[in-house]
């Protein structure tokens, strides 16, 4: 994976959030179970994509020999969010020890804790 970028990432509801700023972020384990945590925000990791180009009307541009004409792009991957409460299992003595983790979220399912119900009304993630 690429090196974490601390900067602002802003979601798909609009709000900009910055490193060091406490989010809420909805991820999922083994059997996909869903689980909502709270952690503070780190940064984001970039990737490099190819990007198809389409005319005003939705078609694909083609070159001479009919190939998709592409460029490009760098995205967001995934985002890190540090501070994560967890449970370790010492396999020796048997029992679960309190620590904090990181968690990488390859759908940006990140959300800063500030934000009203009022300003989510009527957005779908």
């Amino acid at each position: 994976m690429a090196d974490l970028v601390a900067e602002a990432f802003t979601t798909e509801l609009g709000q900009t959030i910055q490193p060091g700023d406490e989010v809420v972020y909805v991820g999922t384990g083994y059997g996909h179970s869903v689980r909502v945590r709270t952690g503070k925000f780190a940064g984001v990791y970039y990737s490099m994509g190819r990007h198809y180009l389409k005319d005003e009307n939705g078609q694909y541009i083609r070159d001479e020999k009919g190939n998709v004409k592409h460029e490009m792009k760098q995205y967001v991957k995934a985002v890190r969010v540090d501070g994560v409460p967890s449970k370790s299992y010492n396999y020796k003595t048997r029992q679960y020890t309190d620590t904090t983790r990181c968690a990488i979220l390859p759908l940006k399912r990140v959300y800063k804790i500030d934000m009203a119900m009022k300003d989510i009304a009527g957005k779908s993630l």
